[in-house]
């Protein structure tokens, strides 16, 4: 068997030898640990940027609330007032007051409708 022993070498071989297996333990530590930390990290970073950008948005429209809050007030009372303008105007109180828009309707005339030719 081959005696693999390090102290054979010159000093020199053996700081070389040293150097190499120093440079493969920080290439294997970055290649699986260090660069799915950094893939890791990105993410969070993204998913970061997308809730501020989600809080900004809600705190914008938070701002906005009571102005639309306001609208809605003043929509729902012109919607009251039209409401009864047009409770009034389309369903009557009394038939007196329909206009003639109620009542027994007289029969038309019926007419002769072709229904049916055949194509031959």
């Amino acid at each position: 068997m081959a005696n693999l022993s390090l102290a054979k070498l010159p000093w020199y071989g053996q700081v070389g030898a040293f150097a190499v297996l120093a440079i493969g333990g920080i290439g294997a530590f970055i290649y699986y640990y260090d660069m799915p930390a950094r893939a890791e990290i990105k993410t969070r970073q993204d998913q970061l940027v997308m809730l501020q950008k989600d809080i900004t948005r809600g705190q914008n429209t938070a701002r906005k609330l009571p102005e639309f809050e306001k609208e809605v007030s003043q929509l729902e009372a012109r919607l009251t007032a039209l409401s009864a303008v047009l409770v009034d105007r389309c369903w009557p109180t009394s038939a007196g007051t329909s206009h003639g828009r109620i009542g027994p309707r007289e029969p038309r005339e019926t007419k002769a409708h072709r229904v049916h030719a055949r194509l031959a």
